[in-house]
C-alpha cells in the first residue's frame, strides 16, 4: 500500500539531548491569545512538531474542518491544571469550546473576531501536551457552545495523495476491454495527444515516436541503498537493459541535484529491440515527488529535450518529467466496483531521551477503511485509532446508502458523512497484480483521499 500519511509505516526516532526545559515564565498562545499554565513551553523540535501535526490532521477530519498553516505545539508541566480547568479558563477568556463526545481530548474553540482553533490534549505517563491549529474552513457544522450534546461523527482517516498533474484531469477514457474483462477501460486518451495503456509490469504512455514506461513498484524498491549511483545502476539493469542492445555513452548521475530528496538519473543511446531503431533512453526517479521509476524513450536527445526539457545537474525543477507519472490513470464504470475494497494506514513517532536512553513514549495513529459495493448501494466501515501507546483512543463509524457513477471520472456516495451525498473523483491506477481505486473527495479544501485495493 502507498504511504500518504495513505497506507505505510512511518517510524521516527527522536534523540533529544534531554527533555525540553520548562519555562518558569507564563507563555502566551498566539492562536488563543491567552496565557497557558505555568511552566508550559512552546516546542521548537522538528520531530515533536511533526508528531503534533500528524495528530491534528487526523482530528481535523473527525471534526469536519480544514486546517490553516498556523499551529502550535505546547508541552505542559505535569503539575499543570487538568484539562477541565484549562478549558474553563479559556471559556472565561471568551472562547466557546465544543469537545468531541467520541473523543473528549479533541475539540473546536470559537471566539468572535478570531479564527477558530482546533485543540487536542495528549496525556502521557511522563509528559503532557496541548496541540493547537488554526481552522481555515469548516466542511461540516459544529456546535459553538462548550458542553454541547450534539454528537460528533468520526470521518474516514486521511491519506495524503500527491496532487494530480493538470494533464491528468478532465480527459476521456477509451473503452477497449481489459484483459479478462475485469475492468471496463485499460486505455486513457489525454487531450494533449498522449495515450496511456495499462500493462502487467508498467503503464505505457505514448505520443508519436515518444514513449514513457511507468514501472510498477518492485521488491527491490524496499531495499535501502546509500549510494545513489549503485541504486540507479541496479534498476537500469532490472528495468531497462533487457529491452535494448548495443548500449553506448551510458551516464549515471553520482550526485543528487535534487538536494535532500533523492534524484535517480541515467541516460544512454541504445538499439531498441522493439523497433530495431537507435533511441535515446532516460531512466528517472524522484522519490520526493512519488514518481517511482520512469523510462523515457525518444528518437534522440534533441527530441527528448524539446518535449521534457534538458537534464541539468544544477537544477531541481523536474515538473515536466514528474507530470508524466500522473498519466497512470484510468476511467471507471459501474461494473468495476462490485466487491469489497480496503485501505489501511499506520504512522508512529517513537521518542527517547538520548541522555538517559529511557523511552519518552510513542505516538501512534492508524486505521482501516473498507468499502463494499453491491449494485447501486455501498457500505463504508471506518475504524481509526490515535494517541500515545498505552492510551490509544479508537473510533468506529459506518455509512450505508446509494452509490452512483456520475461519469467515467466521478462517483457519488449518498448518506455519507453527516448524512450528506459526497462526490469523489474516481480513477484506477495500475500496480503489480491489479489496480488501486483512488477516490479523492470533491469538496472545497480537498485533501481527503482513499487508495483502495479489492480484497474480495
Amino acid at each position: 500500500m502507498r504511504s500518504t500519511l495513505a497506507a505505510a509505516l512511518l517510524m521516527l526516532q527522536l534523540f533529544a539531548a534531554s527533555a525540553q526545559p520548562a519555562n518558569p515564565a507564563p507563555i502566551q498562545s498566539a492562536l488563543l491569545g491567552t496565557a497557558l499554565p505555568d511552566k508550559s513551553s512552546l516546542s521548537k523540535s522538528f520531530l515533536y512538531r511533526e508528531a503534533g501535526k500528524l495528530m491534528l490532521k487526523l482530528n481535523a477530519e473527525s471534526e469536519g474542518v480544514v486546517l490553516g498553516p498556523k499551529f502550535e505545539i505546547f508541552q505542559l508541566a505535569m503539575t499543570a491544571p487538568p484539562q477541565a480547568e484549562i478549558l474553563s479558563g479559556l471559556a472565561q477568556a471568551g472562547w466557546a469550546i465544543r469537545m468531541n463526545p467520541a473523543d473528549p481530548t479533541s475539540g473546536v474553540a470559537d471566539k468572535a473576531g478570531a479564527p477558530s482553533v482546533l485543540l487536542t490534549f495528549v496525556n502521557g505517563k511522563t509528559d503532557r501536551w496541548l496541540y493547537l491549529a488554526e481552522i481555515a474552513q469548516r466542511t461540516s457544522p459544529a456546535a459553538a457552545a462548550q458542553g454541547s450534546t450534539t454528537p460528533a461523527v468520526a470521518a474516514a482517516p486521511v491519506n495524503t495523495a500527491p496532487t494530480e498533474p493538470a494533464a491528468a484531469r478532465g480527459n476521456s477514457a477509451q473503452a477497449t476491454g481489459a484483459a479478462g474483462g475485469d475492468f471496463a477501460f485499460h486505455t486513457t486518451q489525454f487531450d494533449d495527444g498522449w495515450v496511456s495503456t495499462i500493462g502487467a509490469n508498467s503503464v505505457r504512455v505514448s505520443k508519436g515516436d515518444l514513449r514513457v514506461l511507468l514501472h510498477y513498484k518492485r521488491a527491490e524498491d524496499d531495499r535501502y541503498m546509500s549510494v545513489l549511483e549503485e541504486e540507479t545502476r541496479l534498476f537500469w539493469n532490472l528495468l531497462v537493459a533487457p529491452r535494448y542492445r548495443d548500449v553506448a555513452n551510458l551516464f549515471v548521475e553520482r550526485n543528487n541535484p535534487g538536494g535532500y530528496q533523492a534524484i535517480n538519473y541515467a541516460a544512454a543511446t541504445a538499439l531498441d529491440s522493439e523497433t530495431g531503431r537507435r533511441v535515446y533512453v532516460v531512466l528517472f526517479n524522484h522519490r520526493g515527488r512519488n514518481t517511482r521509476w520512469m523510462e523515457f524513450v525518444a528518437p534522440d536527445k534533441a527530441t527528448f529535450d524539446r518535449e521534457f526539457g534538458p537534464y541539468l545537474q544544477s537544477s531541481t525543477a523536474w515538473d515536466r518529467w514528474v507530470a508524466v507519472s500522473g498519466r497512470n490513470r484510468f476511467g471507471v464504470a459501474a461494473r468495476d466496483f462490485t466487491g469489497t475494497w480496503s485501505d489501511n494506514f499506520a504512522a508512529g513517532t517513537s521518542m527517547v531521551y538520548a541522555a538517559t536512553g529511557r523511552s519518552a513514549g510513542m505516538l501512534y495513529a492508524g486505521g482501516n477503511t473498507t468499502v463494499s459495493f453491491n449494485g447501486s448501494n455501498y457500505t463504508m466501515d471506518v475504524a481509526s485509532a490515535s494517541g500515545y501507546v498505552g492510551n490509544v483512543q479508537t473510533r468506529n463509524v459506518s455509512y450505508q446508502g446509494p452509490f452512483t457513477v456520475v461519469d467515467n471520472w466521478n462517483i457519488a456516495l449518498g448518506n455519507n458523512f453527516q448524512g450528506r451525498t459526497r462526490r469523489f473523483h474516481a480513477s484506477f491506477e495500475g500496480v503489480t497484480g491489479g489496480r488501486v481505486l483512488n477516490l479523492v473527495l470533491d469538496e472545497p479544501g480537498g485533501g481527503f483521499a482513499l487508495h483502495l485495493v479489492r480484497v474480495k
